[in-house]
């Protein structure tokens, strides 16, 4: 059973169990995830609070289209238990905390704004 799932949901899984951590890293080796992240952080960290809300925005929207559900599906749940995909919840904080960083830094700049 676990052979038809892991091979749909990870198709080069080694059969190793896959913790949180490695989860994180495999999310990042998607090319794809690696750019729209990378760009995200790049443009938080900016001065202009045009650039930070952009780099919010980008990673908001990734975390809304392109992530797995925290509620998984019959797949992805049985996946789970036979450990080819790890926990979401350290790759859903990561995310978290980078748009959390911008709309911080985002409202410090507005108040000092507004003074």
């Amino acid at each position: 059973m676990w052979a038809d799932v892991c091979d749909k949901v990870r198709p080069y899984w080694d059969g190793t169990h896959v913790n949180m951590f490695e989860e994180v890293f495999g999310q990042l080796s998607n090319p794809f995830t690696a750019i729209l992240v990378g760009l995200s952080i790049a443009l938080v960290l900016q001065k202009k609070l045009k650039l930070v809300l952009l780099g919010v925005l980008i990673i908001s929207g990734y975390a809304l289209l392109f992530v797995d559900p925290l509620f998984l599906d019959d797949a992805r749940w049985q996946a789970k238990r036979e450990g080819c995909i790890g926990n979401q919840e350290l790759w859903w904080a990561v995310l978290a905390a980078i748009a959390l960083f911008g709309l911080f830094r985002m409202g410090r700049t507005v108040l000092r704004m507004a003074r």
